[in-house]
């Protein structure tokens, strides 16, 4: 079995439950597991998985005997497209995932989530990530009891980017239509399933009232000046563009320069990825240039959700905030949500620039973001230079 990309990197927290499907298969299980961004449905589309570079795949091999091997690098996977296609073409991808689901079904997970089901026999279960590897979890023991199961997807790039759901859901919640549209394509069982279009839920606290914060208030909390406008950097994922912060240290680099006059900075860290790794790297920028506490150094990501403070802190960082720089982040409808201008960087800030054909791929192909990227909406800059100019 070739590309099933159940599983992504970082998430294999229990590599026994590869051994267990193993060993029931009675079979060597061979998964594709997407590193970074990987198109999903790649068995629907074997053009899309050989696209691009070629070390943006590597799979794992899991044998019946336990063994675990990191295996072939993107460019030898290339190598079985014809496989991947007759495959495909044969719909064996859909028995594998079918045949696989049932085996998941068969391991349990959470003694917890099955005691408190049974207990509470709630009409519905929704699970608000399903591509994340704790709910799932939760998921089977629901469908073990026969509860019925809504997934929402939660952001706009999940059903293209993340790693596929594992489990077929009695109704998805979605953003838009267009993600109905990627859903229906990638995949195809939702297609006898109820979807309803809901928005963007998580944006709701941006219009509420009890998140209402003082420019002079927030300011203060942080160390800037309620007096100067200041810049909001937005840094994503460490896991997809290592350096991404080395973009935030040029522009840094700028402001104490006094290049961009009298100005001050708020470097963001993503949310879930935040251990203040880069406060001693933007030590020597202060007190213009700050770095916001996001999360508590050191939480495991599924112990963290946003208490109200942080949603606070979250609203009123981009409500206050003279315009938002980015690279390819969603943080973009945020800025937006307050009529913010959008700087999106359209380069690798790196030294070397190893992802410059990955930053272009998805600033002007990937189906979630070249839309807003070719919109008008946002100032796209080759390089630092102008990253500069536009701010």
């Amino acid at each position: 079995a070739v590309g099933l990309g159940a599983f992504r990197a970082g998430r294999i927290k229990e590599i026994g439950l590869l051994h267990f499907v193993a060993e029931c298969a009675n079979m060597a299980v061979h998964v594709g597991v997407p590193l970074w961004h990987v198109p999903v449905g790649a068995l629907e589309d074997p053009d899309a998985i050989v696209a691009g570079k070629p070390d943006h795949f590597l799979t794992w091999h899991v044998v019946s005997d336990g063994e675990e091997v990191l295996g072939l690098p993107r460019r030898q996977f290339a190598a079985q497209h014809d496989e991947l296609r007759l495959a495909a073409g044969l719909g064996l991808h859909r028995l594998l995932e079918n045949s696989v689901e049932c085996l998941l079904l068969t391991y349990s997970r959470s003694r917890e989530a099955r005691e408190r089901l049974r207990a509470e026999r709630p009409d519905c279960v929704v699970t608000t990530n399903p591509f994340w590897f704790d709910e799932p979890g939760v998921v089977a023991e629901a469908r073990k009891l026969g509860i019925p199961v809504l997934a929402m997807i939660p952001s706009w790039d999940n059903i293209t980017t993340k790693g596929r759901m594992v489990f077929k859901y009695d109704g998805y919640l979605l953003w838009s239509e267009q993600a109905r549209t990627e859903l229906l394509h990638y995949y195809p069982d939702s297609r006898r399933r109820p979807i309803s279009i809901v928005g963007a839920s998580q944006f709701d606290v941006f219009a509420q009232d009890r998140f209402l914060e003082s420019r002079e208030s927030f300011c203060e909390r942080h160390g800037l000046r309620p007096d100067q406008p200041y810049i909001l950097y937005a840094i994503g994922s460490p896991h997809f563009i290592r350096g991404e912060h080395l973009g935030a240290i040029q522009l840094a680099e700028r402001i104490c320069a006094g290049d961009l006059g009298d100005v001050q900075m708020l470097v963001r860290p993503h949310p879930t990825k935040d251990n203040a790794e880069l406060v001693q790297q933007f030590e020597r920028f202060g007190p213009r240039v700050v770095v916001q506490a996001v999360a508590s150094p050191g939480t495991p990501i599924t112990a963290r959700s946003q208490t109200e403070s942080q949603v606070l802190d979250w609203v009123s960082t981009f409500r206050h905030c003279a315009l938002v720089v980015n690279l390819s982040s969603a943080v973009g409808i945020d800025a937006a949500l307050f009529d913010k201008p959008v700087v999106n960087l359209d380069y690798d800030p790196e030294p070397g620039q190893a992802n410059q054909a990955l930053i272009k791929d998805v600033n002007h192909l990937w189906s979630h973001f070249q839309p807003l990227a070719e919109s008008g909406g946002l100032w796209l800059v080759k390089d630092g230079e102008e990253m500069v100019r536009a701010v």
